[in-house]
């Protein structure tokens, strides 16, 4: 058994990953070292400092983390420094009697073991990664089949790191770890978000094969090509910006190949308007996630400041953070022509024909962003967690309506539905993927509900006793107990996606939970994105106001 298992056992918060002074949560780390070091002392004094297993490995990430701690030292309080001090003085003499030697030679007899383990229950594998890849550069370990095996399945990080990846892949005797990075499977999994960094490898290899770089080229343009060009109008608003971006970067290498894509954008920006004019709105638009993906990619973000951003912005003059989805009703620009003039969408004085328009393009913003997590195995695992952790984070152990096992429980539930949905995606098995899709709308809507039924019954406890039995939906929405933490402009928002207000909104959940007919036009990947970016919205709403607004 490893510390982290041991102190989980122990019910004991674990973290892998050092965030610095400026976090919240460095705070709450440092906290929770203190209440128990006790617990960690009594593990580190039974155990042998070598690095022999992957529980050793593990021991070892967690001393090498908290050693980073001892900057926090001169911000800890007055009465607590002294205690703080000396467990880090303990945690420092543990990490000296730990030989880099023996670091060094069990990542690289087992770096498949370590890099390929699921650590299950713990959600480090991303730490795990992280920390392996700082030890591979610092002690630089060029074995090529290490270095083969990190191209092969994580070509992402090498992608990230390609300076550092650069020495050793251009040392190679062949091109053939260019080749490798440079597939058609790493391509298509890495070119949508990571496209000037495959310009930084494509013009590496230029300088050491012409003819292997226009090889690869091609095949990066035919990909292009095969999925963008020729869409159909409702595909279009997808394909026109990455058409746009692949124009931009062959005039950056000076190819005339530049040219066709023009051409095809020329094509698809008169595809783009009549679209936007079918669908109610006539200026143009440009939807990127950039700033997230950034945001989500800085290894000095810590997991909750990740999460915030892909729902949650900072609103200039109240300097508050709010929800895209609030920002989108109270703030964006509406056209008073457009919530005049006649039209077969059902409106209200809240959710006017403007009020749809800001908030379907916010929401577009939005799924484009849980698609991205979802569609790598890294990135999913952690949007996992991001719900996990938001939703758990607000509800304390002596809660007595909500259960954190029975949440695990859910969203494990969630990540199975997802993973099935995503095969039967690959095999074309439409009636399969409809299947799945009508599971996890279920599963989704229903988690977003038992949420704000935990959430009332937390609030409401000791002034009023209510059968949870007679508690729906539109009741939890309209309490002030659940309007109070989640705010007005967000319950009408959730209302507006899952519910029906007189006519006006999606009704998702009532036509999945009642089987009404219209449910075959929903049964589509696009609407879990959306349902799932309301239950991230949710979480990370209910981060913000226990940990950030309250200061809890």
């Amino acid at each position: 058994m490893n510390i982290l298992e041991f102190l989980k056992e122990h019910n004991v918060s674990i973290n892998l990953k050092y965030f610095g002074p400026d976090d919240m949560s460095t705070g709450m780390e440092v906290k929770i070292l203190i209440e128990n070091e006790k617990i960690i002392r009594d593990y580190y004094n039974k155990i042998i400092n070598t690095i022999n297993t992957l529980d050793d490995y593990i021991n070892y990430l967690y001393i090498f983390n908290i050693v980073k701690f001892k900057e926090i030292i001169p911000l800890v309080k007055d009465d607590l420094r002294l205690n703080f001090q000396e467990l880090i003085n303990y945690i420092e003499e543990v990490f000296t009697k730990y030989q880099e030697k023996d670091l060094v030679l069990f990542i690289s007899n087992n770096y498949r073991l370590i890099l390929m383990n699921e650590y299950e229950g713990l959600y480090i594998k991303h730490e795990v990664l992280d920390y392996t890849l700082q030890f591979i550069f610092k002690y630089n370990l060029k074995n090529e089949e290490l270095i083969e095996f990190l191209i092969t399945n994580f070509s992402y990080k090498i992608l990230d790191q390609f300076d550092q990846f650069k020495k050793i892949i251009n040392n190679s005797l062949n091109l053939y770890l260019y080749d490798l990075l440079l597939s058609e499977e790493s391509l298509k999994a890495n070119m949508a978000y990571r496209l000037e960094r495959i310009e930084n490898v494509l013009i590496s290899l230029k300088k050491r094969d012409e003819s292997k770089y226009i090889e690869k080229l091609s095949l990066l343009l035919k990909i292009v090509k095969e999925k963008s060009f020729d869409p159909s109008i409702e595909d279009v608003i997808r394909t026109y910006n990455e058409v746009k971006e692949f124009k931009n970067l062959l005039e950056r290498l000076g190819e005339i190949e530049s040219y066709v894509f023009g051409e095809e954008l020329k094509k698809q920006d008169k595809l783009l308007s009549e679209y936007l004019k079918t669908n109610g709105q006539s200026t143009s638009f440009e939807i990127s996630i950039k700033p997230v993906v950034e945001t989500y990619e800085d290894k000095t973000k810590s997991w909750h400041v990740k999460s915030i951003t892909f729902t949650h912005s900072r609103y200039e003059k109240t300097k508050s953070l709010i929800s895209n989805l609030e920002y989108a009703v109270r703030y964006l620009e509406k056209s008073q022509l457009l919530d005049l003039v006649s039209t077969t969408v059902t409106t209200d004085n809240l959710f006017t024909m403007s009020t749809i328009n800001n908030l379907s393009i916010i929401m577009m913003q939005g799924k484009y962003s849980i698609h991205y997590m979802l569609s790598d195995d890294i990135r999913f695992n952690d949007l996992m967690v991001y719900i996990f952790g938001g939703i758990n984070s607000y509800f304390n152990d002596q809660s007595l309506f909500y259960n954190s096992d029975h949440f695990e429980l859910d969203i494990n539930l969630i990540s199975i539905g997802l993973k099935e949905l995503k095969i039967s995606s690959k095999e074309n098995n439409e009636l399969k993927k409809k299947y799945f899709i009508y599971s996890l709308e279920n599963l989704l809507c229903g988690v977003i509900e038992k949420t704000l039924r935990n959430l009332y019954f937390e609030s409401s406890k000791e002034e009023k006793y209510t059968n949870i039995l007679s508690i729906s939906l539109n009741f939890l929405l309209k309490s002030s107990e659940v309007i109070e933490v989640i705010g007005e402009y967000n319950a009408n928002c959730i209302e507006y996606y899952l519910l029906n207000r007189h006519g006006v909104g999606q009704n998702t959940r009532n036509d999945f939970a009642h089987y009404n007919d219209n449910i075959y036009d929903k049964l589509t990947y696009d609407k879990i994105l959306e349902v799932l970016y309301l239950l991230l919205m949710l979480s990370n709403t209910l981060f913000i106001y226990k940990n950030i607004n309250n200061q809890v």
